[in-house]
This record gives C-alpha cells, sequence and structure tokens, in this order.
C-alpha cells in the first residue's frame, strides 16, 4: 500500500519514491518468477485464460496491476512492459493507458526530430506519458529496469513539457 510505503520513507528519513524503488528493484525478479510461473504457464494450459490476456484493454498489467514502464515497440507491433514484473501485453486499441483517451487529445510524438526510433506518448485529458521505444527484439526482463534508466532523457522531455505519470492504483483489499 502507497500510504504504508509513505509512512516508513517518512519515520527513514528517506524519499518515499526512492524507498519503492529499492524495494521494487528487490522484489522484481520474484514477482517475474511468479507471472511467468502462474500466470503465462496457466494461460498456455487454459484457452479461457489466453483468451482473456489476448483481449487484455487496459493500461496497467494483466499480472500485477503496475503501470507499464514503456511502451515496446517492434516493427508495427506496440507492447506494453511492467515496470514491476516484466510481464508483456498487446491491448487492442492504441490509446492513454492512464485515462483511455484515444481521440485527438492522446498523441505521439518525436522527442528528438533527429531520432523517430524514441517516442512519447502523450495525452492532453489527463496529462499522462508513457515512454515509446522501438527494439529489434523483446526486451529480456533482466535488462528492462535498465532500458527504463537509459530512456529516462524522455521522462525529462515529457517532464518539461507538462506531463506526468500518475502513482501506482491503489488496490482494494478485502
Amino acid at each position: 500500500r502507497l500510504q504504508a510505503v509513505r509512512t516508513t520513507a517518512h519515520h527513514l528519513g528517506v524519499a518515499p519514491d526512492l524507498l519503492w524503488l529499492v524495494g521494487e528493484l528487490g522484489a522484481a525478479p520474484l514477482a517475474n518468477r511468479l507471472q511467468r510461473e502462474h500466470l503465462s504457464k496457466a494461460a498456455t494450459a487454459h484457452g479461457e485464460l489466453r483468451a482473456s490476456l489476448s483481449a487484455w484493454d487496459e493500461g496497467g498489467c494483466p499480472a500485477c496491476g503496475s503501470w507499464p514502464a514503456l511502451a515496446e515497440r517492434l516493427g508495427e507491433a506496440r507492447q506494453l512492459r511492467c515496470s514491476f514484473c516484466g510481464a508483456a501485453w498487446q491491448p487492442p486499441r492504441y490509446r492513454c493507458i492512464y485515462c483511455g483517451e484515444a481521440d485527438d487529445a492522446f498523441l505521439t510524438a518525436a522527442a528528438d526530430d533527429s531520432d523517430d526510433t524514441r517516442r512519447l506518448e502523450l495525452c492532453r485529458t489527463c496529462g499522462g506519458y508513457l515512454k515509446s521505444v522501438a527494439f529489434d527484439m523483446t526486451i529480456p526482463v533482466e535488462l528492462l529496469t535498465v532500458e527504463d534508466l537509459v530512456s529516462s532523457d524522455l521522462d525529462i522531455s515529457a517532464v518539461q513539457r507538462g506531463y506526468t505519470r500518475p502513482p501506482m492504483q491503489e488496490i482494494e483489499t478485502v
């Protein structure tokens, strides 16, 4: 829960984002293994689950609910890559992953006119952005965090334009 992270960070005297990052990086290999072992294998064995995952049209990860670190473009295909568990999914519709905007308020722009392989997906409706980077092949999960950091200039460009990434969605517990 986000509030627990904020409270703990305050007591430790560290930035909540830093505490979250350290915790996420420490737990990510386990999250990836659980996602692969349970969700991916189950989807292979069960057609109904496989169909549900193929139809997943949400911005959050179908395995853990985290926002994607980036959109990975492989030729004409676009898949989102989870910032936590490394899952990959291809929403059927091209739209803002945060609010669902698909009209003129949602646009893709090259951050640098000389390099079309690195873009920003920008939403004027919610003010959110997502990095979109072209690759020759799917990024191995072990390098996903590295690629996220390598593309931090895109984060800076988006923030300078007034866009942000929303906080992680709160998950209700029963």
